[in-house]
């Protein structure tokens, strides 16, 4: 999708960025169908991701091993973690389930209701729930199971997710349309207003690093994540793209990553983070176009092809056998100056049938071809 602001723009000192982008290898069954927002279990060093389509909770531990935390929740969606419960919505309900027991301790349902997703809690312990059909925003008394109708309008076209700002004492809201701006509620007053508009839109998460900074998954072009700095003044920046739907993804402030739900890729990829200086200086573009090497490499079963543009320009990045058969077009459209990563995963191509082997990965832009070997073992 090509940007409508100035590419010299694009890269801003002293940001977030993203180093890598890794998929953990699923051992044995995969049980995610449909996985739509993950949070972080910090006691369990573990992720808890909403299975929508089976009405599961799976945990994923850091080697990447699925396990069934608990089932039979109905076609959940959002879900946050608060005080070793995890909170989930489904439907017209909200259900609370004990990290320890695995057991739900918390079961309401909000009148008026059929499609409530994004959840966030607030420093007072107060649950919030967005009903992305009507548009409106639930506050929840956790301890009397009393739920309010907070906002009852004002938060843009089909929202989708909720994070708490704890230094404004705000909630940011962001929807599903496009260009969609994100939406902030002052909690002292109930006030709606647009924190910050954007220039991409279809927004299915939200979430916030320990330093403010915003990250926001979205379904425009390949399937990406944005960040916006925390000045909220610089245009949001993709720092990852080429998944497969990314949803509900969470802040690990332990491993210093985002864990981002693949909707229909029925997987959790994992940004890994780090607070450098970007290696454009004062927001100048590099002179020359560059195609990095693989990471990792070897790889089994997927792995990180990234590039850097002098300027927007359309672009091919493909993978070939070592008998110069196309396996993947991987990127075929238009893009903007600056870096660019995008994650290839071997098992998806050719109905399965990519073999160990060398394959070869091209970069076609602006009447130049550019290409490198990587490794694929199994």
């Amino acid at each position: 999708m090509k940007q409508d602001y100035k590419t010299s723009q694009i890269f801003l000192t002293n940001v977030l960025m993203l180093l890598f982008i890794l998929s953990f290898t699923i051992k044995g069954q995969n049980y995610l169908s449909g996985a739509e927002s993950v949070a972080y279990d910090a006691e369990h060093d573990r992720y808890l991701v909403s299975s929508y389509y089976n009405g599961k909770i799976v945990s994923v531990d850091t080697s990447g091993e699925q396990t069934p935390f608990i089932e039979g929740l109905g076609r959940c969606l959002g879900n946050v973690l608060h005080n070793e419960v995890l909170y989930v919505s489904c439907g017209s309900k909200v259900r609370g389930i004990s990290t320890d027991s695995a057991k739900i301790v918390f079961d309401i349902s909000i009148p008026n209701t059929t499609n409530l997703d994004g959840m966030t809690v607030d420093s007072s312990g107060y649950l919030y729930v967005i009903e992305t059909i009507a548009g409106r925003l639930y506050k929840i008394d956790l301890q009397t199971e009393e739920s309010t109708m907070f906002v009852p309008y004002g938060l843009g076209d089909s929202p989708q997710d909720l994070i708490f700002d704890k230094k404004n004492n705000r909630i940011l809201c962001c929807s599903w349309s496009y260009n969609s701006p994100v939406k902030a509620v002052d909690l002292a007053d109930g006030r709606t207003y647009t924190a910050f508009t954007t220039s991409t839109g279809y927004f299915d998460g939200i979430t916030m690093d320990d330093e403010g900074n915003i990250y926001l998954a979205s379904h425009v072009g390949n399937g990406g994540v944005y960040m916006k700095d925390k000045s909220l003044q610089n245009p949001e920046i993709l720092i990852a793209e080429g998944m497969s739907e990314p949803a509900g993804l969470d802040y690990d402030p332990v491993n210093n990553l985002l864990a981002v739900p693949a909707f229909s890729g029925n997987k959790v990829h994992f940004i890994y983070l780090d607070q450098i200086t970007s290696v454009e200086e004062n927001g100048i573009l590099p002179e020359s176009i560059e195609l990095h090497n693989n990471f990792p490499n070897p790889f089994n079963p997927g792995t990180n092809i990234s590039f850097t543009l002098n300027a927007a320009d359309a672009v091919k990045l493909n993978i070939y056998d070592i008998n110069g058969r196309l396996v993947k077009k991987l990127v075929s459209g238009e893009l903007n100056g600056g870096f660019h990563r995008f994650y290839w995963d071997g098992t998806n191509e050719l109905n399965n049938q990519v073999s160990s082997g060398v394959y070869i990965f091209t970069l076609e832009t602006n009447g130049i071809s550019l290409s490198k070997e990587m490794m694929l073992l199994k």
